[in-house]
């Protein structure tokens, strides 16, 4: 189905946080003229591409063509992403792809952000979810797609698979809810699988390690806790968000932020 997007004049594109709301209505599939993107944030879902069911995880980039009719089929309960939507001259105009042609293009596969790209991408859209200006918020936006771009392309090697083993998608839902957990084989006993089959299994799946996974569950609580003013010390938010000695905490904080957690600020 077609749909006509309500972009204002003298826009250049529309930026919204959508969220999982508790509705198992997901709409039928639909497709724009406008190039859609979608970031993956919190949780997980499934998105119907021309037929085809790509996962978005956290920290997931999915580029969604005009041609391409999608729509949503699943999604977990904590399920949240950035979509942003461009009009067909500000892709022309800024962007070295060959977005005009009128032959179907193939869907480009969802891949996973590094640390440094999803925060690089994080800090353009961030500002721009408060609107501004129409000059401001098109170049924002303008910028927003020339890295989104840019990032894309570097994570060839994180293609996400297209499919999920169950006990793959248990063990995330598990370590998402309980970061706190440290015996990882007590997991894979819990989701019905032997430990090195699902370790091996959930970093192929998912582009990122168990014990990475679980550090930045670990990492997104103390951002969280020591980022709301509260009277937590930088090791007591640490701890209070599953880490267990402050050496390993500083090996994840420095192993996803690239610099030493004494440089966080409130």
């Amino acid at each position: 189905m077609k749909v006509r997007l309500a972009i204002p004049l003298g826009i250049q594109g529309i930026l919204f946080r959508h969220e999982n709301r508790g509705t198992t209505w997901q709409g039928p599939p639909h497709q724009h003229r406008e190039l859609e993107l979608n970031i993956g944030l919190t949780g997980h879902a499934w998105i119907l591409v021309r037929n085809q069911r790509l996962p978005l995880f956290e920290h997931g980039i999915l580029w969604l063509y005009p041609e391409h009719e999608h729509m949503i089929i699943e999604k977990s309960p904590d399920f949240s992403m950035i979509v942003a939507v461009f009009r067909s001259n500000l892709v022309q105009s800024a962007s070295k792809r060959d977005h005009k042609t009128k032959s179907p293009r193939p869907v480009s596969p969802p891949r996973r952000l590094s640390r440094d790209n999803f925060e690089t991408l994080e800090k353009i859209w961030i500002p721009l979810l408060k609107g501004g200006a129409p000059s401001y918020f098109n170049a924002g936006l303008t910028w927003l797609h020339h890295e989104a771009n840019r990032c894309y392309d570097e994570e060839k090697s994180h293609v996400l698979s297209g499919e999920v083993h169950p006990s793959v998608e248990r063990a995330a839902l598990w370590l998402r809810n309980h970061p706190e957990t440290d015996n990882l084989a007590q997991l894979a006993r819990r989701v019905g699988v032997s430990s090195p089959w699902l370790s091996r299994l959930f970093k192929k799946q998912m582009g990122i390690s168990m014990v990475h996974f679980r550090n930045e569950q670990r990492l997104q609580q103390f951002r969280s806790r020591y980022g709301e003013g509260t009277r937590y010390t930088i090791t007591e938010a640490a701890f209070a968000s599953g880490f267990n000695t402050y050496t390993q905490f500083f090996r994840a904080y420095r192993q996803s932020f690239g610099r030493p957690p004494s440089l966080v600020t409130k």
